[in-house]
Formats: C-alpha cells, structure tokens, sequence
C-alpha cells in the first residue's frame, strides 16, 4: 500500500515536470518533408509610442529597423530590434513630407520612399536622421500599387490593375524614365480580382533579379534581372489546394442596383478562393512563398512553400494552423515582413495593450531528430 502510494506521487511529480518543459518549449512547426522547422520566438512589444492600426511593416534590408506605417491616425515610425522607437518620419497633413493617408514605404540604404500624400506624391526621407531629402521625389505615379521595392538606382513598381499595360515595371531614378518591364504574367479577371484584395501576390529582391508571384488562377514565379533585362518564368507553384473560381458578374448586379447582393458575392469572392500573400528572401538561401487557402475566415490557413533559389526546387512545404495565428482579421493572419531567417507576424497583446511584431525562424530539422 506504502509502496503504491510512493509510485503514484513520483508519477504525479514526473509528469509535472515533464508537462512544464512542454510548456517552457517554443512552438515548432515541422515540414511535411522533415527537412525545415518553424520555431517561435518571443513576440517584440512596439514601445515609445502607441502604434493604432498597423497597416505595413517594413525589415530594412540591412539595418535592425522595423518601419511601421500606422492607419489610426496615419503616421510612419522607425523602431528597432527590440522594437524601441526610434523616431517618428513625416507627419499627418498636406505640406512637403506630410501624408493624408497611411504612408506605403520602399527603403534602400540610407534612403527612405514614403507615398501617402496628396495625388500620389512621392516623397524621399533619409533614414539615418528623419531629414526630408525631396518631395515630390518622383513624378506622380499614375496607379494604385500593390508592392514597390526600392533597389539602388531603381524602383520596382508592382501596380495593382489594368490602369497600367503591364503587372510590373522599373523606373531608373537617375535616368528618370521607365526602362523595362516584366511583362510575361498575364492578368486574367481573377487575377486582377485578386490583385486588389491587401497584399495578393508577391515581390521580393533576389540578388540583382527581381522575382514576381502570381496570385491567381495556376500561379507562377517569374523573374526580371535588372542588369540585363533578361526575364522569364521560375517555376509554376504546384499545390493541390490552391484553387480559384472565375469572379461574379458584379457589374450587372450595379446595374441593378443590388447593393447587398454585391457586398455578398464580392466579400465571398474574396475570402473563400486561394491566394498567394507574400513572397520572402531569407539570407538568400530560401524563397518562400505564402500560400492562403480555406473556406471563410475561420478556416483558413497558410502554407509555406520553401524553394532553393539556386536549384529552383521546391525544398519544402510547412502549413501554419489557425490556432498559432493572430485572429484579429485576415490582412494580420498573413506574415508581413522577413529579415535574415525570421518570419514576422503583427499580433497584437491585449494584456499590454499594444502591438508586437512575432518572429518565426526558418530553421534546419535536427538530423536526429524522430521522424
């Protein structure tokens, strides 16, 4: 009886102990090829200021800055790696630097492209001190974007409809015109759909090439060197889930004027169908590409396709369950930037009542490591 009692509390305290190391363990997420693992990092609090609605966020390339452009009231803070304020760029209004809306960001080295002000306006800020170094700094680019990544002496436009002939072109800031042009994707109308729902499709710096996914219809990633101009398509991004469906006849339902049924079918247009939603270099040993699918908001999930730049094949597939993402709406369920081999995701802590960017670190599967 003694000895019966004296097995049950070494079990009791045992498995204690081993409840609280799986506790005191990161999240790991493990690929279905058991060659790469997602581990958690603790989440970095964005201190110094009460950041409201972050809209993007920005890893400078090569620098520990964090760019955050705010909706609530629209405003645009640097912070750094421990998410401490560095200082704030621009403020809200119409004058030289000011914006009225929340800013988009493209940074390369010391220089800082900000666009949110009146008409489109472009205006250039240097990184190190705040100092508005020109604005406009750029004529007024004629359409909505969907990405724009700043690359020495050139600016990659990604623009976000049929406003513009092609999907995506460079702009050679010293010659100060339009040079070339990635113009093998082709815009179908669900890929145009698409395009303008947050952050469809992706564009990423891959040494001296600029890589483009697709977000619709069969997606591909294509490539645009921009020393040569060569270009062409990597690979098509193979994925049995991935599927879209053609968009309704929504202007018939204008012409009608059927305002709910519109609202319907558009918002069950845009968050049942598959989609591309970022596109990652990580030390540039790895493209990673987002993939969203599911039925409805509750459902979905992401999954994330690793690909070896040099060889082009795809090394593995991670998915990210529901239950580890933040649940505030679908543009926060998505990562939003990259730097070295992390991933971040915005979440937001309502024990401190401020947001946090939450890293997520590609990382080797153990070689000894159970299957």
């Amino acid at each position: 009886m003694r000895w019966s009692r004296v097995i049950g509390v070494v079990l009791m305290v045992g498995g204690s102990v081993v409840a609280r190391c799986r506790q005191a363990q990161p999240h790991v997420l493990v690929g279905e090829r058991q060659r790469l693992q997602l581990v958690s990092q603790p989440p970095i609090p964005l201190t110094g200021v009460l950041v409201g609605d972050p809209h993007q966020v920005v890893a400078h390339p090569t620098r520990a800055l964090f760019l955050v452009s705010d909706r609530q009231p629209p405003g645009l803070y640097l912070f750094s790696a421990e998410g401490r304020l560095v200082r704030r760029v621009g403020f809200r209004g119409e004058g030289p630097g000011e914006f009225m809306a929340p800013p988009q960001i493209a940074v390369w080295g010391d220089t800082l492209l900000l666009r949110g002000g009146m008409r489109g306006r472009v205006a250039a800020y240097r990184i190190s001190d705040g100092r508005l170094l020109r604005d406009p700094f750029l004529p007024v680019l004629p359409a909505a974007l969907q990405h724009w990544l700043l690359h020495r002496q050139h600016l990659i436009l990604y623009w976000a409809g049929r406003r513009r002939p092609v999907l995506v072109e460079v702009f050679d800031l010293k010659a100060r015109q339009f040079t070339h042009a990635l113009d093998r994707p082709l815009l179908t109308p669900a890929h145009e759909a698409l395009l303008r729902y947050y952050a469809s499709g992706g564009l990423a710096l891959l040494g001296n090439s600029i890589v483009l996914a697709t977000p619709a219809d069969a997606p591909h990633i294509y490539f645009l060197d921009l020393r040569s101009g060569r270009q062409g398509s990597w690979r098509r991004l193979e994925d049995p889930d991935f599927q879209v469906r053609p968009p309704p006849d929504l202007e018939a339902l204008l012409q009608q004027g059927k305002w709910k049924a519109y609202r319907e079918q558009w918002v069950d247009y845009l968050t049942t169908n598959s989609r591309t939603r970022g596109l990652f270099v990580l030390q540039d040993r790895y493209l990673v590409v987002q993939l969203e699918h599911g039925q409805g908001p509750e459902k979905r999930w992401l999954r994330l396709l690793v690909i070896n730049p040099a060889t082009r094949q795809e090394i593995d597939r991670i998915p990210f369950p529901l239950r580890l993402r933040a649940q505030y709406s679908l543009h926060y369920s998505s990562f939003a930037t990259a730097r070295d081999s992390c991933l971040y995701l915005k979440r937001y802590l309502e024990g401190q009542d401020r947001w946090a960017l939450w890293p997520w670190c590609l990382e080797p599967v153990p070689s000894d490591r159970s299957p």
